[in-house]
């Protein structure tokens, strides 16, 4: 009981400083620097414990004030940084597994007239070690690029951003089709498709990735194609070939080799075709291979 009056108190205590807020420009008169407040210039954030939830914090409220003149709408946003298999609830709701980002959303009326701010819960539950990122974002978009550019698993090769590593978040759904990024080049995204049983020798019409980014998939810098056995990628899949224009293929052993024979055994190839980055929006999805990333191009 005496835990109850508590956690009433705090966010008794939030909505008294949200109020106040929502009616001064002037944050700092009303001492809540110690909640972890965010200034911006359209609207503020503040949180009553941390703008991180782990397996020790499980709960925040968040608070948003609407500093302009005009209506808001804002998206709360979870991006689970350790953990799997996290589940929320936001305002008491039931309890949902984590799969997107974008959590809730809403709307604040304009400055200084009621409902110009508005208090949420977020509560999270997981098995084990966790860490959550809370973010708040107002008519903001999430755009490939920027996920592209953030992620750990891409590094940069002269301008080219390239993904490597074994265990990579790179799926996206477009137009229906599900592929994998597979580097950014001049505003190109570059798509390997899911495996097909074809001919053994290329298709007219398509590109097969090329056997300098497969080597550099690996790891941040190039290794030899004697080294292919010895490293891992996530472009190593079992039972898999690539081809190249002039017939070169990585094989299941993890050897470079030539096709030199038309009655070779027909191979699985993926082909490659790029799209151009600039406005393609993500709606949903957090880049794994059961929840891509949706996308399409928005203004």
């Amino acid at each position: 009981m005496k835990r109850f009056y508590v956690i009433l108190l705090s966010v008794f205590i939030l909505s008294a400083v949200l109020l106040g807020l929502s009616y001064s420009k002037d944050a700092g008169e009303y001492g809540v620097s110690d909640l972890g407040q965010i200034i911006d210039d359209k609207y503020r954030v503040i949180f009553s414990t941390s703008d991180y939830l782990d397996y020790k914090n499980l709960s925040t409220d968040v608070g948003i004030v609407n500093k302009t003149e005009g209506d808001l709408n804002y998206i709360i946003k979870l991006i689970p940084e350790v953990g799997k298999n996290i589940q929320y609830s936001v305002n008491g709701s039931e309890l949902k597994l984590l799969e997107e980002k974008n959590v809730y959303s809403n709307k604040l009326n304009p400055y200084g007239q009621d409902g110009d701010f508005a208090l949420n819960n977020i509560t999270i539950k997981c098995d084990g070690n966790c860490r959550v990122k809370v973010e708040v974002k107002t008519n903001e978009k999430d755009f490939l690029l920027d996920e592209i550019k953030n992620s750990k698993n891409v590094y940069d090769d002269n301008g080219v951003l390239r993904y490597y590593g074994q265990d990579v978040n790179n799926y996206i759904s477009f137009n229906g089709t599900v592929s994998r990024v597979v580097k950014l080049e001049n505003n190109q995204v570059y798509l390997i498709s899911n495996p097909d049983t074809v001919g053994a020798y290329k298709v007219d019409g398509s590109d097969y990735l090329l056997l300098n980014d497969y080597l550099r998939s690996f790891k941040t810098e190039e290794v030899l194609e004697s080294e292919i056995g010895t490293n891992k990628s996530w472009l190593m899949e079992s039972e898999v070939y690539w081809l190249e224009s002039d017939g070169r293929y990585i094989s299941a052993s993890k050897e470079v080799g030539v096709l030199v024979d038309s009655t070779l055994d027909v191979h699985y190839i993926r082909s490659i075709n790029s799209i151009d980055v600039n406005n393609l929006v993500i709606s949903k999805g957090d880049g794994s291979i059961s929840n891509p990333y949706e996308v399409s191009y928005g203004s």
